[in-house]
């Protein structure tokens, strides 16, 4: 039973926004199956198996950690994602929508987009999944010696969104802002899911 792409996206995120808390979450996630599945009503919470034989981390948090919020089918505003901790072993994911209905949702296939995270001054980042892959070799030539060289990727602000925190409910529509001249644009990658998953309550 495969993790569904929502689950993957945001566990994704979540390993990127808690890499200083918890380094090895994403190996945890990469080594993990998923439990019982749970719509609350107000949200999701999916139970995650992790490999019994993985080293034991080294840093051990214990509770719900994560910025990451995605907007999710029809709902008018954003849900809210957390990993859940316990002496740093990944033990779930939980979707929180803010007292929004999802109890007609299907997680499993619903469309899901805007996956950003919210950093210490409030402003919303949006979540670029190529900034946790390998840095792309370039190569250069100089006095007829080769050089490589990386180029690393870096996560965009976006202050055209308003992140539903300090009691907020919805996101703010886009609209374009004037930087150097030139409208910006969040760019909004749509997701149709249409795995075939199983185990929603």
């Amino acid at each position: 039973m495969p993790f569904t792409p929502l689950e993957q996206a945001v566990i994704q995120a979540l390993g990127w926004d808690l890499r200083d808390i918890a380094p090895d979450l994403a190996g945890q996630f990469e080594e993990s199956l998923p439990g019982a599945r749970r719509n609350t009503g107000a949200g999701l919470y999916t139970e995650m198996i992790v490999d019994p034989h993985r080293p034991p981390p080294k840093r051990t948090p214990s509770g719900s950690f994560g910025t990451v919020h995605a907007m999710v089918g029809d709902l008018p505003g954003s849900m809210a994602f957390k990993a859940r901790l316990r002496e740093g072993v990944l033990m779930g994911l939980e979707g929180d929508a803010f007292d929004m209905d999802t109890s007609a949702i299907d997680f499993r296939t619903t469309p899901f987009d805007r996956v950003f995270t919210v950093d210490d001054q409030g402003r919303s980042i949006a979540f670029d999944p190529a900034i946790l892959r390998n840095p792309a070799p370039c190569w250069t030539f100089r006095r007829g010696t080769i050089r490589k060289k990386t180029q690393r990727s870096k996560p965009r602000p976006v202050s055209s969104m308003s992140a539903p925190c300090s009691g907020s409910r919805t996101l703010s529509p886009l609209a374009p802002r004037k930087a150097a001249g030139r409208p910006v644009w969040l760019p909004r990658t749509s997701i149709s899911t249409s795995a075939s998953c199983s185990g929603w309550a």
